[in-house]
């Protein structure tokens, strides 16, 4: 009974030994492989043999897989097969040799042999191109997006060199401050003037169709009162700059003279700019050289209206200090505007800026500005009543001595002050009353302020009542 009973312990161990080696045996019968397939992430499918369909997703293809011979390759088989799929693609198999599995040291752990799933669609077939050659696209994407902004660029310029050139600029697109500017009005020692429009406006024009005009103004580059001397009076130059342009801006609300739009200075060249609307007409000086006898009645209008608008830029304290011609722009009504103010000073600006010498146009500038560094209403006075003769006469109403001619330019305006002799207009317009003569030969020997009209109302008072004596 003893010896039955050792007998049954001992095939009880030998069997418990046989499972536990078997049980090593198959744990050590698996390997870990990664298979290598396109498109990457495609899903794994094991196919058991005499199934109907792959048994359930195992993973994506770029898993790593631990591959059991007792699981994948049952009842001694040599080779398992395996199913992937992906969206867009015919499936793929691979038969898997488990021999080779014993081999993938040298390959890293990837099965030796590759999968490729088939596109299925013409459009699987584009994105299969894409996935394969991204790197490539995205290169030649780039070649073609910096080639086509290149393009856009100058296709762009060469589009706003012609509008530029449509509207009276040269083609060559000059931005100032917040402005691009046309073509140039006048340039002297106060500044330049030139047509504008805002960048946003010009730049803004559609690309098709007829092609509106933006709204043009009259930029004028502020060089000698305004321009900051050294870049610390920053502020302080600022703050002058500001209160002149606001009592520009008190003038510009009446209708003989233009109208104010904007002023700043610039960052970049730190020159001072006033933006002012772009007055419709001609110039005075293009209405005097077309017409050899204008009407008394359209010269008294004229002069009413400039003498008008220089008496409320006189009430405001402001003295436009360049009254011209050029600077009085007349529509074809005879509606007049006083425009250029770039250089009008208020009498309460008496720094350094007002002592740099003569501003404005020597032939209508009166001797007494020579001497006096202070603004005066007298200068605008003066020149009002040059253009006024002027107008009569359609040329200067003075002519200069041969024994102050000189060819000294510089010297020979300044002589033009001091000696020039008034030429009587009804020399020219023997129609004209002789009363007018007496009136301007009597104005034109003044010497000093106090020697005119106390002011521009009083100036034309005068100057109609002369106008308007019958002629003997």
């Amino acid at each position: 009974m003893r010896h039955m009973t050792g007998k049954k312990a001992l095939l009880g161990i030998a069997l418990l030994l046989f499972a536990i080696t078997w049980a090593q045996e198959d744990l050590g019968e698996s390997r870990a492989v990664q298979f290598d397939v396109w498109p990457p992430g495609a899903t794994v499918h094991y196919f058991k043999e005499g199934a109907s369909k792959p048994l359930k997703e195992l993973g994506k293809s770029n898993e790593t897989f631990e591959l059991s011979r007792s699981q994948f390759f049952p009842e001694g088989a040599q080779e398992a097969l395996f199913i992937f799929k992906a969206p867009g693609y015919d499936d793929g198999e691979l038969y898997v040799d488990w021999n080779k599995l014993d081999s993938l040291k040298s390959t890293n752990g990837v099965y030796p042999k590759s999968v490729e799933l088939v596109p299925a669609t013409l459009w699987a077939k584009v994105g299969d191109q894409v996935r394969r050659n991204k790197f490539a696209i995205i290169f030649v994407l780039t070649v073609v997006g910096v080639a086509g902004w290149v393009f856009a660029q100058n296709s762009g310029a060469k589009r706003f060199k012609k509008l530029h050139r449509e509207f009276g600029g040269d083609g060559n697109v000059t931005e100032f401050a917040e402005y691009i500017l046309f073509r140039t009005l006048g340039q002297g020692a106060s500044g330049k003037v030139s047509v504008c429009c805002r960048k946003e406006e010009f730049y803004g024009l559609p690309k098709a169709g007829k092609v509106t005009p933006p709204d043009f103004g009259v930029l004028k580059q502020v060089l000698t009162n305004f321009q900051s001397r050294r870049p610390e009076e920053g502020s302080e130059f600022e703050d002058r700059f500001k209160r002149e342009v606001g009592a520009l801006d008190a003038c510009c609300g009446h209708k003989s003279i233009v109208g104010l739009r904007d002023y700043g200075i610039d960052p970049d060249t730190n020159i001072a700019y006033i933006v002012m609307d772009r007055a419709k007409g001609e110039s005075l000086g293009a209405y005097i050289d077309r017409s050899e006898k204008n009407s008394i009645e359209d010269v008294k209008e004229i002069a009413r209206q400039l003498c008008e608008g220089l008496q409320h830029m006189h009430d405001q304290g402001v003295v436009h200090r360049d009254i011209k011609p050029q600077n009085i722009v007349v529509d074809e009504d005879n509606t007049l505007k006083i425009v250029d103010l770039g250089i009008a000073k208020t009498k309460e600006e008496q720094d350094q800026l007002t002592k740099e010498g003569t501003v404005g146009t020597l032939l209508y500038q009166p001797i007494w500005q020579l001497h006096m560094s202070e603004p005066h209403p007298s200068f605008d006075q003066y020149a009002a009543a040059v253009c006024i003769a002027e107008l009569l006469k359609s040329e200067q109403p003075f002519y200069l001595p041969e024994k102050y001619d000189t060819d000294d330019e510089s010297r020979r305006g300044l002589k033009w002050i001091m000696h020039k002799e008034y030429a009587p207009i009804t020399q020219k317009r023997p129609d004209l009353p002789e009363s007018l003569d007496k009136f301007f030969k009597s104005y034109f020997k003044a010497m000093m302020a106090d020697d005119v009209y106390p002011s521009m109302n009083e100036f034309f008072a005068a100057f109609e009542e002369s106008i308007s004596q019958t002629k003997a």
